[in-house]
């Protein structure tokens, strides 16, 4: 008598039948994902459905997790947070380092920091990003969180961007899309993201 599994693995029917199943599975991460608040990500009709499903699992995970803070994080591991004003010059580098290395730790990473000096990149960690939310969940090891300086999606950000670290070809896609001429090009003031912490899949 035919093995029935051998049959299934070999039955386009059984595999439109599981298609099917995952389909409806994914409904129902969406869904989730959108009573979550979350930003679906664009479909890609060329992801494999198991990969899709897989990843939005994933999501789901992190946009209903418990809620902590990179602040929070970085307290519990021993890291002070002092005023940026009650530090000098010296004391403000090294602390600077030691939150930029201390995130790394939590597979955390800066991103287009250029253009900002160590007082102005530290002032806006300790007032703003350190205190954003994020899930309070470990991630898998070849993750990685991206804090991204110009990731504020201002125009600020965007000529920011533009003056200092997009490529050519970006300013030339940009040039047609903004109302105005887009910044002149312009070396950023300081030269530290090459030398920050990356996340393993920059290695």
């Amino acid at each position: 008598m035919p093995n029935e599994d051998a049959m299934n693995e070999e039955d386009p029917f059984h595999d439109r039948l599981d298609d099917v199943d995952r389909e409806i599975r994914l409904n129902k991460l969406r869904r989730a994902l959108e009573d979550a608040g979350a930003v679906l990500p664009l479909a890609d009709d060329d992801l494999p459905l198991d990969v899709e499903e897989a990843f939005l699992e994933n999501v789901l995970a992190f946009e209903t997790a418990p809620k902590t803070t990179y602040a929070k994080r970085l307290l519990t591991a021993s890291i002070w947070l002092p005023s940026p004003d009650s530090l000098s010059s010296k004391a403000l580098t090294e602390k600077l380092k030691e939150v930029v290395h201390g995130l790394a730790q939590q597979q955390t990473y800066l991103s287009h920091t250029n253009h900002l000096s160590d007082l102005e990149l530290y002032r806006m960690l300790w007032e703003t990003l350190l205190n954003l939310d994020t899930a309070d969940v470990p991630l898998d090891p070849d993750a990685a969180v991206i804090i991204d300086i110009l990731g504020g999606s201002t125009e600020e950000d965007l000529h920011l961007y533009l003056r200092h670290y997009a490529t050519e070809e970006d300013r030339l896609v940009w040039e047609g899309q903004l109302e105005g001429p887009i910044p002149i090009h312009e070396a950023p003031p300081f030269d530290r993201d090459q030398h920050l912490p990356q996340p393993p899949f920059e290695d």
